[in-house]
């Protein structure tokens, strides 16, 4: 039964869903934040190192971005695969 649907509800569900919102605003208002302070450092860096350099920059980075995504998802997979295993991730195994 989901906890809406329970005649009491549970104040660790409340909390953890207080907790789950305060973090989403924050992710969401840091993320926007890196977004404008990126926004204004482009053209200054595209200035500073020319089109062609940052070009190369671009790629390098974006190869960069790519493995650390690819590395983390699959240490991510993983550890999920563990906390399964071992009953701690109980959310996932329903």
């Amino acid at each position: 039964m989901l906890p809406t649907e329970s005649n009491d509800i549970n104040p660790t569900h409340l909390a953890r869903a207080r907790v789950l919102a305060r973090n989403s605003i924050g992710n969401v208002t840091w993320h926007t934040v890196l977004l404008v302070k990126v926004f204004f450092a482009i053209p200054s860096l595209i200035k500073s190192l020319g089109t062609e350099r940052f070009s190369v920059f671009i790629l390098i980075w974006m190869t960069v971005v790519i493995f650390v995504t690819l590395i983390w998802g699959s240490e991510n997979r993983e550890r999920i695969e563990k906390l399964k295993k071992f009953g701690g991730f109980r959310a996932l195994s329903h």
